[in-house]
This record gives structure tokens, sequence and C-alpha cells, in this order.
């Protein structure tokens, strides 16, 4: 059987960090409109170094910005519901709020939340500390020498 994920697909595109004659990390873009784009996933390899989702992300928004990309957007999971709804009356507020429930319901959106947590997902934050309060180019330059950035 012969798999070619990277193949040409009609509104799609991929994006990759190889390193190491391997493939670390891939992303999934879905085109939503002529100039817009959904983030559909993002993942890495447990082993991959430090930075690298975060290098994949700023090498997309650098392809992006260069071809005059209007927006990106990330598949998310909905809210449970909605939360503060402002500038309609209590009977319009209570129908948005019954619509966005069938909503889900209809279109089983939720699915993709019990499907992304069967995989156990964990997040780790992650923090640049600086001595100086007070960024310099020099630092920015650094930092983004560490995430490997091509200036």
């Amino acid at each position: 059987m012969d798999l070619n994920f990277f193949k040409d697909r009609t509104g799609k595109r991929w994006f990759y960090v190889q390193y190491n004659n391997q493939i670390i990390a891939v992303a999934l873009l879905s085109q939503l409109t002529h100039r817009g784009w959904l983030l559909k996933f993002l993942i890495a390899a447990p082993e991959s170094p430090r930075g690298t989702t975060e290098f994949l992300v700023s090498s997309i928004f650098q392809k992006l910005r260069s071809e005059s990309c209007h927006f990106l957007t990330c598949g998310i999971v909905p809210a449970e519901s909605l939360g503060e709804i402002i500038g309609l009356g209590k009977a319009s507020a209570w129908l948005v709020r019954f619509l966005f429930k069938v909503t889900k319901k209809i279109f089983k959106l939720n699915w993709r939340k019990f499907y992304w947590l069967k995989f156990h997902p964990k997040t780790e934050p992650c923090y640049l500390l600086f001595s100086n309060p007070k960024m310099s180019i020099n630092d920015i330059r650094a930092v983004l020498k560490a995430l490997k950035y091509e200036f």
C-alpha cells in the first residue's frame, strides 16, 4: 500500500519539521476562504526538541503573511455553553442559547472533543524569564535565534 500524506490535495496544506532526516512535527491547514485557513491539527513527537511546535507555528505565520492571508483560525472545540451575551434582549439571548445547543447536537460538535481526549493530551506551559523587565532588540533576536527563526 502506497501512502502519501503530503500529496497535493485541493484546499489542504501540510507543514512539517524535519530533524535528523525524520519528520518530528506536522501541521495540517484547510482552506476556508480564498485568503483564510483553519489549523486542523498540530502534533509533535514527544522526543522533539523544545520549541519545535512554536517554530512550526511561526513558520506557518511567516508563510501565510507572505501570501497576504487574511486570517488563520484553530480547529477548536465549542464551549459547553455560551457565556455572557451583550446587546440582545432576554428572548433573543434565550433563542441564541437554544440554537447553540441544538446546533451542537445536530452536528455532533462534541465528538471532536471526545476524539482528542482519547489520546490523553497534556499541555505544559513554557515560559521565558528575563532578568530585566525591559526587553532590548538583542533580547528579541536571541529568543528568535533560540527558536531557530530565520531573519
